[in-house]
């Protein structure tokens, strides 16, 4: 990965990865619509219902992948969410990812970006977390890099 002192860094979603999951939930549903097809009568139970709901998140995966939000822009300025400036370089105090506290049985990682700030009062510090996804097209340790190529 390659910073430019006056480039970009963006963190958005994963197209690619977001089209393969909708590809292949889309075809689990289309398999459940065969097999119901290829049946003489239909079965009640869970079954179907497991494959419309294939459906649905195949759509939601399609959206994702079509999407163009940026999530998270690191640049020669300062460090932006949504878009919306959440702090310069001249008011950081510290920004850490770190997992989400009190999560039982999770399956995935559930890492955050913290951002410690000032604003015009330097004794009074503001806070602002960024969930990181598990579809986002950076990683979290070049997420990392950029903060600390960019604080410099």
């Amino acid at each position: 990965m390659k910073l430019e002192p006056n480039g970009d860094f963006i963190v958005g979603e994963e197209k690619i990865l977001n089209s393969i999951l909708c590809v292949i939930f889309f075809g689990l549903f289309v398999y459940g619509v065969v097999d119901a097809l290829m049946q003489k009568h239909y079965k009640p139970g869970i079954m179907p219902i497991f494959y419309g709901l294939s459906l649905a998140i195949s759509y939601w995966f399609f959206k994702k992948s079509r999407s163009n939000r940026i999530f998270l822009r690191i640049n020669h300025t300062g460090i932006y969410k949504d878009e919306k400036m959440v702090t310069d370089w001249d008011h950081l105090i510290k920004a850490q990812i770190t997992q989400k506290q009190g999560r039982l049985f999770a399956v995935t990682d559930a890492f955050i970006l913290v951002i410690e700030y000032t604003k015009t009062e330097p004794d009074k510090g503001y806070r602002t977390i960024v969930p990181l996804t598990n579809t986002q097209n950076r990683s979290e340790e070049d997420i990392m890099a950029a903060l600390k190529h960019f604080s410099q």
